[in-house]
């Protein structure tokens, strides 16, 4: 064998070029050597012999598939196309060469050839179909026709339950074609087929998006059947409790999620959904030791450390607590029309405690969530930032509030695109990391939150102050019953019918601050109790929040459940009864205290008696309308 190029001196390769001298009109041994010198790296020797073995055995389907193979992996073998369509010709059943032509056709953008050899693939194999129609179902949705994907879709579904092969491949291009939702309900279809289908149970419970999917038909009617047919896997229990949770807060949802967590006690979103359920109960402190638990298990999930940080600082780790609270931009909650994370709002620099010695630089304070919010937040500005230029943006309603008041040395109402002076601001923070930074700055060691610091206008005032006085001499107690959040199911409100002790307190002047109430709430105070709820027809305590924080300045008392009037009372400075739940969530009302540092004039009254859901809140309210009616008279 003297001569032979040093490659093929080594023990394989000089066994098969022997072979090959032995028998040099056999295919096979050229064969052979071509896959040495492509594991090699000798993509030319291994073209030379893979021709070669073509020019003995042009008859064998599977060389031009070799070759086409190496002229993929390494370009020296010629063009693939006409090799793999040869592979076809020689044996229409070869399904790896329809494969590798379908990818090369896709590859290079042809995606009417792609879809054609796609439909031929469909109907040559009989055996297996569901490959090639997803294949031809993907195609399709990629050329701009959903509609006939989703029937390709639906006809490889068929092809899967009567072959009884894996749903990963059809699970993935239904996501593909038609999201979540075209996902969920493919799983949905395999579970009402097979009701113990434990794949698809397992892939629909753990769908992440699964509290919103829970409003389709199928996914709501098939997932708590599950949690009996499949008792014994985890997730199926945990998904059940979800979609029982959208039909309300029962017994049965926080038994699913238990029973999901003891199944599997590393199952974090079993133990977090406990923790939010435990939350609901009025149960805090257990709830953060739920959280962090869960946190344990996941130390990186935004959610889970979001709510660890509310229930925190509702039980007065401030510390802690606030930290946290900064999670509440990755968790998915939508709280706020801006953003400081993970996509912000602004382009400008996060500021914090290291930016105070950047002198002369106009910080933009933007608002955050919801009304009460941005006025609880408003105040921290001023006490923070005396030493710079602000610039405050806020809700419109609050513009002329939060000029008077000097709460920055600009304030401009919330508009999209924003207005040029916030987009001209060097550094930005959102209002609700003021406390936060307060905090850091002070290691630890924050006052209550600043109170007083709104300023309603005085002219308004003594106007109101005189409207009252004709109503008579008694108390003027001010009274709101509802508050009304984006979300409808975080909306709240006590019935008039509890409010009887307060409502008969005698010769006393009860004054409307609850915005969007009607004529037949006005109608039944009248009816229930005998008495007039005054209002003033040119305040609109929805829109004119000027008009009604001047109202709230001159009244006597103001009795209100948690909502903007307490922010108001707060930032103006004044004594509020408020009347609370045991679930309530804003962080700020400590729980079981009568008094917090972040409202320090505001009275909080709690319901005594624990409730394990909060189906009927009526009990709640019950008892706390008397003891509010004991302290103002």
């Amino acid at each position: 064998m003297k001569g032979l190029p040093p490659e093929l001196t080594g023990s394989r390769s000089f066994g098969v070029h022997k072979g090959i001298l032995a028998t040099p009109d056999r295919f096979n041994g050229y064969a052979r050597l071509s896959m040495t010198f492509r594991s090699m790296d000798r993509a030319g020797l291994a073209g030379l012999a893979v021709r070669r073995a073509m020019m003995i055995a042009p008859g064998e389907p599977r060389l031009h598939i070799n070759a086409a193979n190496l002229w993929l992996s390494t370009g020296v073998a010629g063009n693939p196309e006409p090799a793999l369509r040869r592979a076809l010709c020689l044996d229409p059943g070869l399904s790896a060469a329809a494969d590798r032509l379908l990818l090369l056709r896709g590859g290079i953008g042809d995606r009417a050839g792609a879809e054609r050899l796609a439909r031929w693939n469909t109907c040559r194999n009989h055996g297996e179909r569901v490959g090639p129609l997803l294949e031809l179902a993907l195609l399709v949705n990629d050329a701009g026709d959903p509609r006939t994907a989703r029937q390709i879709l639906f006809e490889a579904f068929k092809e899967t339950v009567l072959s009884e092969i894996g749903i990963d491949g059809l699970v993935r291009a239904a996501r593909r074609i038609g999201g979540e939702e075209t996902r969920v309900q493919i799983l949905a279809m395999l579970l009402i087929l097979d009701p113990v289908h434990s794949t698809a149970a397992a892939e629909l419970a753990s769908t992440p998006e699964i509290d919103g999917m829970a409003k389709i038909d199928s996914v709501r009617s098939v997932l708590p059947r599950l949690a009996y047919g499949l008792p014994l896997i985890p997730v199926v229990q945990n998904g059940a409790g979800v979609v029982l949770e959208r039909r309300g807060r029962t017994e049965s949802v926080l038994h699913r999620y238990k029973k999901a967590a003891t199944l599997d006690p590393g199952l974090s979103i079993a133990i977090f959904n406990v923790g939010v359920w435990t939350r609901y109960a009025g149960n805090f402190p257990a709830a953060a030791r739920l959280f962090k638990r869960a946190l344990a298990i996941d130390p990186r999930d935004p959610i889970y450390k979001y709510n660890l940080g509310h229930a925190r600082l509702a039980t007065g780790q401030a510390e802690e607590g606030l930290a946290l609270y900064e999670e509440r931009w990755r968790s998915g909650q939508k709280l706020s029309h801006r953003r400081a994370a993970p996509k912000p709002s602004f382009p400008q620099r996060i500021w914090d405690e290291t930016s105070s010695n950047r002198d002369g630089q106009t910080v933009l304070i933007w608002g955050e969530q919801g009304l009460g919010d941005e006025i609880w937040f408003a105040g921290y500005a001023g006490r923070l930032f005396t030493d710079r230029r602000t610039v405050l943006e806020c809700d419109p309603r609050l513009t002329g509030l939060f000029t008077r008041s000097k709460l920055a040395d600009t304030v401009i109402p919330r508009e999209d695109p924003p207005r040029r002076q916030a987009i001209d601001a060097a550094w930005q923070i959102a209002a609700g990391s003021l406390p936060l930074l307060e905090n850091k700055r002070l290691a630890g060691r924050s006052p209550p939150a600043p109170r007083g610091y709104l300023k309603p206008e005085t002219r308004r005032m003594a106007e109101l102050r005189g409207r009252l006085e004709s109503f008579g001499r008694g108390p003027t107690i001010g009274i709101s019953w509802r508050s009304r959040k984006q979300s409808p199911n975080q909306s709240f409100q006590a019935a008039l019918e509890l409010w009887r002790p307060v409502l008969e307190i005698p010769n006393a002047t009860f004054v409307n601050l609850q915005y969007d109430a009607d004529e037949t709430e006005f109608t039944r105070v009248r009816d229930l109790f005998g008495i007039t709820l005054e209002r003033f027809p040119d305040i609109d305590p929805l829109y004119d929040i000027d008009g009604l924080a001047a109202l709230i300045a001159v009244l006597d008392h103001v009795v209100s459940i948690a909502n903007v009037n307490v922010a108001l009372c707060h930032g103006i400075g004044r004594s509020c009864h408020v009347a609370l739940r045991h679930y309530q969530e804003d962080w700020r009302f400590q729980r079981q205290t009568e008094a917090t540092p972040w409202l320090p004039d505001c009275k909080l009254y709690w319901p005594e008696a624990r409730s394990p859901t909060e189906g009927t809140p009526d009990g709640e309210w019950q008892e706390i309308f008397p003891r509010i009616a004991a302290a103002l008279k």
